[in-house]
């Protein structure tokens, strides 16, 4: 038996490897064996902080016979004195007839198995050494062992595994209490069993960030991907999100603005927490800090976190807005007026804006701190639940951004026939027509 030599070094900077499926020529690992560069069709993953290599095209380049029994999922590779049994979606594999517990199952990935790196060592007796400089895993075997007459087959002593199926989808609802996992497709929603043996991660795709997590910190509404056995048993569980941060720029109905122009509308489902409690999206105002977390297959977004925020540097306390309301109580038409008021610091410029319809509308001070402006709705203003905001001015000192708790609805643009049933001039023999 050939000496195992697997240094630390290997471990921890294997554990920093990506999940990659990009093809052989851009993988983040590369693999030499006995001095010569091997690629794969499915290259090198990493599932849990473990590196999972192609088993037949390593085992057969080290000189193992490899056999397949696609009924019962089962892969057998014997080298020389040395033989592995393992089975799809099992940790539980047998080297030279002694079972040994995998960190992470075998897998299926791009139509080839994938084993723990680890078990090149443990069951071919090779040596396996990591260059971090260039992330190459080198696998030397020592003496060649040649296949030569195909070894006799032992059974493997495991039960049949089923087929592995994968479904795709949203996180509907983590149940960590009781192992289970609810994927939302469609118009369904899949329940599937968490077991010891199952795999997660979860990645930020804006930052790469991510890695192994446990089942309770999936979060509603992250992309899922899911492999499973016919029993809805998980094998592994990936999961992607993506968080973007900012600060509030307006609030609109189901929109959210932040500075810098990025526009969200909130689907009914979605999450709206400030400091930490559930609220409504108009409790929020501008000048909020929240980080928005979407789903990165979708671009739904799934939850807004957002904290309360502070007097930005070199803003007066003393300069502020204490109230905005408006005169309007009823959706308004063309050639209607609607009346802003705002109460704060004295002796000042204010303004209002409309969202969507109107920037910048002057105001006039009728009485100390109290600021009044109108606007003449237009033809062709249109919209449904709109935010007021107020600006306020003292000196070179502006007052934060202030939002009206009520939304204002415009329609100022007439309706239009686009046609007419019946056309006229048309003789109809109906004593009751429909007259549209």
């Amino acid at each position: 038996m050939w000496n195992v030599r697997l240094s630390l070094a290997l471990a921890v900077a294997l554990a920093l490897t990506g999940l990659s499926s990009a093809p052989a020529a851009a993988q983040a690992v590369r693999v030499v064996i006995d001095g010569l560069p091997v690629m794969f069709d499915q290259p090198p993953v990493t599932i849990g902080g473990r590196v999972l290599i192609p088993l037949r095209g390593v085992f057969e380049r080290l000189g193992a016979f490899v056999q397949w029994n696609p009924a019962t999922n089962t892969v057998l590779a014997t080298r020389a004195a040395s033989q592995i049994q393992l089975t799809i979606g099992s940790r539980v594999a047998f080297v030279n007839g002694r079972q040994v517990m995998l960190d992470v199952p075998p897998m299926v990935v791009g139509g080839r198995t994938l084993v723990p790196l680890r078990l090149v060592s443990e069951a071919m007796g090779a040596n396996v050494d990591w260059e971090p400089s260039t992330r190459t895993v080198f696998i030397t075997s020592g003496s060649a062992a040649q296949p030569g007459v195909p070894p006799r087959v032992i059974q493997p002593p495991l039960p049949p595994v089923p087929s592995q199926s994968v479904i795709q989808g949203a996180v509907f609802r983590v149940d960590a209490a009781n192992s289970r996992l609810y994927v939302q497709r469609g118009d369904q929603v899949h329940t599937i069993v968490i077991t010891a043996d199952t795999a997660i991660t979860r990645t930020d795709t804006g930052t790469g960030a991510g890695g192994a997590v446990s089942l309770g910190e999936l979060r509603h509404g992250d992309a899922v991907s899911v492999t499973l056995d016919a029993q809805g048993r998980a094998i592994l569980v990936r999961a992607t999100t993506r968080e973007v941060a900012g600060r509030i720029e307006a609030v609109s109905g189901r929109t959210l603005v932040l500075a810098g122009g990025q526009v969200f509308t909130l689907p009914d489902d979605a999450v709206v927490t400030l400091d930490g409690r559930t609220v409504g999206l108009p409790e929020l105002r501008p000048g909020m800090e929240v980080r928005v977390r979407l789903n990165p297959q979708t671009n739904a977004v799934a939850e807004v976190s957002a904290r309360a925020a502070a007097a930005p540097p070199g803003v007066s306390a003393q300069v502020r807005i204490t109230s905005i309301t408006h005169s309007a109580d009823r959706a308004l038409r063309a050639g209607e007026t609607i009346t802003v008021t705002i109460r704060g610091t004295s002796g000042g410029q204010a303004t209002f804006d409309i969202f969507g319809i109107a920037q910048g509308v002057a105001m006039r001070e009728v009485s100390p701190g109290v600021y009044r402006g109108t606007y003449r709705i237009q033809p062709n203003d249109n919209v449904l639940s709109a935010g007021v905001f107020g600006h306020l001015r003292v000196g070179g000192q502006e007052a934060v951004l202030v939002q009206a708790g009520e939304l204002v609805s415009i329609d100022g643009r007439p309706p239009t026939i686009r046609g007419r049933i019946p056309q006229p001039n048309t003789v109809i023999n109906n004593t009751r027509p429909n007259i549209l």
